[in-house]
């Protein structure tokens, strides 16, 4: 198991998050581009969890995402994939700050990976959603193998970070505008101002809890 230097309530913790903070803030339509992975990820996991065969998946110039199925999901798996693309990012931040702060910093490190290897497989070859996911892979396997425990650690926290900032940022840009909560408004006559406040308070709540858990004090 390799090395990774204590990050809960560390300076790394704090300084990371700053970090994130900075980017979302001075360079949003940069940072966007693994955070439309991570949408769009959390889309196809919805769609393989409730046995949707998928077509393929895109990341556009503009930083915008689409997911293809092979197949018309039934009502409820529509409804789960449209409405978990936007709460994906901030639950997915949260659970590996829940790692982090369990000691398990390594397992952000090495399900970024896995995930990332499975969301070639669909991706549109040689385009964004093959070189996004690749470059990440490239990145986190470098650290595994040849990083120092600090770099180590900085890569994870930096990654949870970027997941609970993002998602809620995300949310944000798209309060109210976005395909999924217009979908989801067709599907279930529910507005889709409704849907786009869920978001806010599900990216809202993972920021706070995760925030807390990175930056307890023992």
């Amino acid at each position: 198991m390799p090395e990774i230097a204590p990050i809960v309530g560390q300076p790394v913790a704090y300084g990371m998050a700053l970090a994130m903070a900075v980017l979302f803030v001075f360079a949003v339509y940069i940072g966007r581009y693994p955070l439309t992975l991570a949408h769009e990820g959390a889309h196809m996991l919805a769609l393989v969890a409730t046995l949707q065969p998928i077509k393929d998946w895109e990341i556009q110039d503009n930083a915008d995402g689409a997911t293809s199925w092979k197949t018309e999901p039934g009502w409820l798996a529509f409804v789960l994939a449209a409405f978990v693309g936007y709460a994906g990012p901030p639950l997915l931040g949260l659970g590996g700050a829940a790692l982090i702060a369990d000691g398990n910093a390594w397992g952000v490190l090495i399900l970024t990976l896995v995930l990332c290897i499975l969301a070639l497989v669909p991706a549109r070859k040689w385009g964004l959603a093959f070189l996004v996911p690749l470059l990440i892979v490239l990145g986190v396997g470098w650290t595994l193998i040849d990083g120092t425990p600090d770099v180590r650690a900085a890569v994870a926290v930096g990654m949870v970070w970027y997941l609970l900032l993002g998602g809620l940022v995300m949310t944000f840009l798209h309060f109210g505008k976005s395909v999924d909560s217009g979908l989801l408004a067709k599907k279930t006559l529910i507005p889709r101002f409704v849907w786009s406040v869920i978001w806010v308070v599900i990216g809202l709540v993972c920021l706070i809890k995760g925030g807390a858990l990175l930056l307890a004090r023992s």
